[in-house]
């Protein structure tokens, strides 16, 4: 018998991997647990419209979970598998939860039979889901942030998570994902699977001279005031990102990762691939220790310095 205790659990175990409040709402019905769907609305609808059966019967089997809005069919198991992508770890959810064993029992409890999965396809965000979170939060302008910048990265606040978000665009337009970025405490959230892109492509203008890259979005919007262009690896970079920047057409490149470990580490690592295809003017800004971008005020930022690429190998005796 699946019970709201469990769901209970499952939400602040999920919460707790990926910093995002599912099952917001449960109502609890004769036959089943009524959950706010976490396939549609990012998870975050006011209505439950997800049925979790509680109890194995005629109309089908304890686990199933159907919404009713999307039409999404599963079990509690792949739901919780799809809620957590990377983050699944088979072993710890099943010695918590025993949602397989949970499952097998119901299905040998019914009868035979042809049960058919449906997870949800993997469609790009919509217009009205952006809509619902085009605010602008105070927090915002107390990092330094304008409205301006806050309307051309089309950054909004859940106020349900406390997160502020971020759609996340390929160089079509196309929103194909959520970035998230906690008011609480300093941790960045991304979409299920998401490989990660380049951000700020869709925004580069036609003309760019050099070529700022940082670690974070809220590094990027600091630029962004301070009338420099940019893009934000979302990490310290990946293969796929290094490729993607051979694509953009600028004079030259300033790298200007975070200065601790992981971010001098990625400096190398990006300066070496951009040498390595052919590309020369490459700078890297010299950022106090222990700040990033968005901690430094607008005349800190004009005073650091910028050496080659090279001058810096020498600096980290690299």
């Amino acid at each position: 018998m699946i019970d709201e205790k469990l769901i209970v659990d499952l939400r602040q175990y999920i919460l707790s991997k990926t910093g995002i409040l599912y099952f917001g709402r449960i109502k609890n019905t004769p036959k089943d647990l009524m959950v706010s769907c976490p396939f549609h609305k990012q998870g975050q609808e006011r209505k439950p419209s997800c049925g979790i059966k509680k109890i194995t019967d005629e109309n089908g089997v304890a686990g199933t979970v159907h919404c009713f809005s999307c039409g999404v069919t599963t079990n509690i198991d792949l739901m919780v598998q799809q809620i957590l992508g990377p983050l699944y770890n088979q072993a710890e959810v099943e010695s918590m939860f025993k949602l397989k064993l949970l499952v097998a029992q119901s299905v040998l409890n019914s009868k035979p039979k042809t049960n058919l999965f449906k997870l949800p396809d993997k469609n790009t965000v919509t217009e009205s889901t952006l809509r619902t979170y085009r605010v602008y939060h105070p927090y915002l302008q107390q990092r330094g942030i304008t409205k301006e910048v806050a309307e051309i990265y089309d950054i909004g606040y859940d106020s349900f998570n406390k997160q502020i978000t971020f759609p996340i665009r390929n160089i079509n337009k196309k929103v194909i994902g959520i970035g998230r970025r906690s008011i609480l405490h300093k941790k960045y959230y991304y979409p299920m699977g998401m490989v990660k892109p380049l951000y700020g492509v869709y925004e580069l203008p036609k003309f760019i001279r050099y070529l700022w890259i940082v670690e974070g979005p809220f590094n990027l919007w600091s630029l962004k005031v301070w009338n420099k262009t940019g893009v934000a690896l979302l990490g310290t970079g990946t293969e796929n990102q290094y490729k993607q920047l051979l694509n953009i057409d600028c004079l030259g490149y300033v790298l200007a990762l975070d200065p601790d470990e992981a971010g001098i580490k990625g400096t190398y690592k990006l300066g070496e691939f951009l040498l390595n295809n052919n590309k020369h003017n490459i700078n890297v800004s010299l950022i106090p220790f222990g700040k990033d971008v968005n901690d430094l005020q607008e005349e800190e930022f004009k005073n650091i310095s910028v050496v080659t690429y090279k001058q810096w190998k020498k600096l980290n005796q690299l």
